[in-house]
């Protein structure tokens, strides 16, 4: 089943109204000027609806890459800027032969949308293609160490909008020999005059990642570990850490 179909996407900015855009960008900000203060270009691999993009803008020329025909056409309408390029691309093939960049980043664990590791070495082969020496790949994704520590539950949760409720219920069930989640998530969207229902389902597979691998692979594609962070926390334990950040710096 493929994911961010239109119906989903449609709902996607309301179901995650709730997550502080803002405040994330800052705190990416910030370890951006630590490690490489004069960067002016990112390359935003998995943009989404733009809702970093739109941050990122305030300070740098951004170039947005994402499968999803359906979340670019919401990003479009929600951002009309010339410093942002929007492209229709699969990220484990983009490669840009006009230009190099300051920085890669991709944001909201779309990292552990790969299958294996094979796509996530060709996410990091493809990265040092596409960065400037010194330049610096951020990424997020599912913690390996958290993942069996708080372990996933099924979940409901009620949004509302003046014109419909929605109801969100995620199911996950573990693929423990892949180091795989199931997300099983279905949306109710009931309108508020109670004549129209509809039912999206989605099954995101995540993939969770063990810090000490994603450290040997990326020296083996010529980076520099810089460090680990949970967004929005200057302190973490690795293992109380569902999904961490990560720094590291093209050296060749």
């Amino acid at each position: 089943m493929s994911v961010f179909k239109k119906n989903y996407s449609q709902i996607y900015d309301v179901l995650y109204r709730n997550k502080n855009y803002f405040n994330e960008f800052n705190f990416i900000d910030r370890i951006i000027k630590k490690f490489n203060k004069n960067s002016k270009t990112i390359l935003e691999l998995g943009c989404g609806t733009g809702s970093y993009t739109k941050f990122f803008l305030k300070k740098y020329n951004v170039t947005a890459v994402d499968l999803s025909s359906a979340m670019l056409e919401l990003a479009k309408k929600k951002i009309k800027n010339k410093k942002v390029k929007f492209l229709k691309k699969n990220i484990l093939n983009y490669k840009d032969k006009k230009k190099k960049y300051d920085i890669i980043g991709t944001f909201f664990d779309v990292v552990s949308y790969f299958k294996n590791n094979k796509e996530f070495d060709k996410f990091l082969f493809l990265s040092n293609y596409n960065l400037n020496k010194n330049g610096l790949i951020i990424f997020d994704f599912w913690n390996k160490e958290g993942v069996l520590n708080l372990k996933p539950t099924k979940r409901i949760k009620h949004f509302e909008t003046n014109k419909y409720n929605l109801i969100k219920i995620t199911d996950p069930k573990w693929i423990k020999k892949k180091d795989i989640i199931s997300v099983n998530t279905r949306v109710f969207k009931i309108n508020k005059n109670y004549d129209k229902f509809e039912t999206t389902e989605e099954v995101h597979k995540m993939r969770f990642y063990q810090l000490n691998k994603i450290k040997n692979q990326l020296k083996r594609h010529n980076f520099k570990f810089m460090g680990w962070y949970e967004i929005g926390r200057k302190k973490s334990v690795l293992n109380k850490c569902w999904s961490i950040l990560v720094v590291a710096k093209k050296i060749k």
